[in-house]
């Protein structure tokens, strides 16, 4: 493998990190806002979703 090869990697690398660690303040914000929706007795995770958007999910 030549030194382009190394770079690339390193660059690859360097965006999966980035992306990663924007995944976390996502996955972070997310927990937040469901935590408060269920401080609120609101919690989305025990509501099912209707029949059609199951169905369209699992196809």
């Amino acid at each position: 493998m030549g030194g382009g090869g190394v770079l690339e990697l390193e660059e690859k690398v360097e965006e999966l990190e980035s992306v990663l660690a924007q995944l976390k303040v996502d996955i972070k914000e997310f927990l937040v806002d469901l935590k408060e929706l269920s401080l609120r007795g609101q919690n989305p995770m025990m509501l099912k979703p209707p029949r059609e958007s199951v169905a369209r999910f699992n196809s």
